[in-house]
């Protein structure tokens, strides 16, 4: 990546394009309300409670996702598996995170690993294009290392070309979107962080592999 401005400006436009939805859908909420078509209250208020608390989650997981996190210490894996749980409340994906992978595996992992998983739980989201199941593993690799495993399963899953192409590491910056920004991001947190980021898929998974 030799131009960080242009990695910044398309992930600012992901970030506004991802919230844009459940904060345009609050503010239709509160236009009905503005109705004299009082039948409409109940559905009004509903549809700006289940906006706003959406528009909650996502900002409280883009934060974690993209924020500055402090280095020092574990991160606490049942928050961080509280953080998926809202991000995926309003979609079609079930979450298989059992909680013997989280805090209780005894398998510690930093801040910044954290940080990386959340992000490959945005990517393989985006895979699922009729929904399914997104299962979050939390192993040892080796003698002394571990590994976060994130897999997506469904009837259809698609993963698009520069995405892919980005995740391993050969899209030029030229063709890089708002659509790819992510796996670039993804894939340039794990080289920070020294951790080896794979990728497998078919038409029926997607599973991103991080190991350290």
């Amino acid at each position: 990546m030799n131009d960080p401005f242009l990695l910044a400006e398309l992930l600012c436009t992901r970030l506004c394009h991802d919230i844009t939805g459940p904060i345009g859908a609050v503010s239709n909420g509160a236009e009905f309300l503005e109705e004299e078509d009082f039948s409409m209250n109940e559905d009004a208020m509903k549809l700006i409670t289940d906006s706003a608390r959406e528009a909650v989650s996502r900002l409280q997981y883009f934060r974690q996702s993209f924020g500055v996190l402090k280095e020092t210490g574990d991160a606490p894996l049942s928050e961080k598996k509280a953080l998926v749980e809202g991000y995926l409340r309003q979609t079609r994906l079930k979450l298989d995170w059992p909680d013997t992978h989280t805090d209780a595996a005894d398998i510690g992992i930093s801040q910044g690993f954290s940080k990386l998983m959340l992000n490959m739980v945005i990517i393989a989201n985006a895979a699922m294009i009729k929904g399914g199941t997104l299962i979050v593993r939390l192993e040892k690799s080796g003698m002394d290392g571990k590994q976060v495993r994130v897999r997506g399963e469904g009837d259809l899953v698609k993963a698009d070309e520069h995405v892919v192409a980005a995740l391993r590491n050969y899209l030029p910056e030229e063709q890089m979107t708002p659509k790819s920004v992510q796996a670039v991001f993804t894939q340039r947190l794990a080289e920070r962080l020294g951790v080896a980021l794979s990728l497998d898929h078919e038409p029926n998974y997607f599973e991103l592999i991080a190991r350290k």
